[in-house]
């Protein structure tokens, strides 16, 4: 049973709705003539006895809106000079309120308001494009949980998906999202890292239901294997160390093969020379998930004195610096072939496999001991063998 108030009569009306096709009104135990409307959600409502041509007008207009919204109710409100009227309603679950003088003026406001919305939700949809939605997906959920690094990784991602696909994200095609793979085919990486970006961000897309379907599903990429970066067996480990002149960047060097630290890992570090422990943290996060703890050896190369020389320069410069040298000594390596070194060389001496992937901080010990972990010939030695065999014993391994 609903009860419905009229404010013009100053009368109370309940309405019964039967499974049959009329609509039985009583007004004070008696029986009305009534006349009824079909209401834009399609079940009928009762309606008062005379024929109102004002909410017959505004519901012809309520028939042509989707989504379909409950009818509200009319009181009234009275101050010292007049007297207003309010109509209540409730609209994605809130009560909305809106005011007039007359039913008319509060039924059209009431239709801006709902009219308003739902252009208001189109036109937010329809202004993400394949970037903007990106870009939109990182900022919200996955930005707070990178670090600096992989941050500035994925803004160039982003950047060339942008330049790449100006197409809305509810209208780009299949073949649009294809060819663009296309194009990648000589960079497998960069084409996979591009993939897993946007196949989750179209998903997320997906549950928001900005869009009906997720093209990426149905994609084709390169099949990818991650490089192998080469070692740095003990010959070359010497070989380098010699033509190393700038203090700076030897000790850069043997900071990375003796510890494992990553190259962007470097410049964010604590030394604790108390306890002889190097802290790698990670500033963007404020959770200890990115950070672990590798010792170092008292009075050795690692002073208060040289961990200032990494003021003096950048991880670009670094980079660049060694990428030429290995070229000039005709040593095929990276960079990175300095963390190879640092886990095969622990493996060399019989380190637990646990506690190398610990100093490593691999998620897990395959990666550790199948990607990373090369066999050393037993042809000589380094300052780096020296080191971390002293390292073992110091720590009692």
């Amino acid at each position: 049973m609903q009860k419905f108030f009229d404010v013009s009569n100053q009368k109370t009306y309940y309405t019964i709705t039967k499974l049959s096709d009329k609509i039985i009104s009583l007004k004070f135990n008696k029986l009305a003539d009534v006349e009824f409307s079909q209401d834009f959600d399609n079940s009928t409502v009762a309606t008062h006895a005379t024929d109102d041509k004002k909410f017959k007008e505004h519901s012809k207009k309520e028939n042509t809106m989707p989504p379909q919204f409950k009818d509200g109710h009319f009181r009234e409100r009275q101050n010292k000079k007049s007297i207003t009227l309010e109509y209540r309603f409730n609209h994605d679950n809130k009560l909305v309120s809106v005011y007039g003088k007359t039913e008319q003026e509060c039924f059209d406001k009431r239709l801006s308001i709902l009219t308003d919305k739902k252009k208001a939700k189109k036109q937010k949809t329809e202004n993400y494009t394949v970037g903007s939605w990106v870009q939109f997906y990182f900022d919200t959920f996955k930005k707070s949980k990178n670090n600096t690094l992989s941050t500035n990784n994925y803004i160039l991602l982003i950047k060339h998906i942008s330049q790449n696909l100006p197409y809305k994200i509810d209208k780009v095609s299949v073949v649009q999202l294809q060819e663009f793979y296309n194009s990648l085919k000589d960079k497998p990486s960069k084409q996979l890292r591009i993939s897993i970006l946007l196949k989750s961000s179209f998903n997320k897309a997906l549950k928001m239901r900005v869009i009906k379907y997720n093209p990426c599903e149905i994609l084709e990429t390169v099949s990818y294997k991650s490089k192998n970066h080469p070692l740095l067996n003990f010959e070359q480990q010497r070989k380098i160390l010699k033509n190393l002149t700038k203090p700076k960047y030897k000790f850069i060097f043997m900071l990375c093969c003796c510890t494992g630290l990553r190259i962007g890992e470097v410049w964010n570090l604590d030394f604790d020379f108390n306890n002889f422990l190097i802290t790698v943290k990670n500033k963007d996060t404020a959770t200890k998930k990115h950070q672990r703890q590798i010792p170092f050896l008292p009075n050795n190369f690692i002073t208060k004195n040289t961990i200032n020389l990494l003021k003096q320069v950048k991880q670009k410069t670094t980079k660049n610096y060694f990428q030429i040298l290995f070229k000039k000594l005709d040593i095929k390596a990276v960079f990175h072939s300095t963390r190879v070194t640092f886990i095969s060389v622990c493996n060399y001496l019989n380190i637990n496999p646990k506690q190398i992937q610990l100093w490593a901080g691999h998620s897990s010990i395959t990666m550790t001991m199948d990607t990373y972990a090369k066999i050393l010939k037993h042809d000589g030695t380094s300052d780096i063998l020296d080191y971390l065999q002293n390292l073992k014993e110091f720590l009692k391994l």
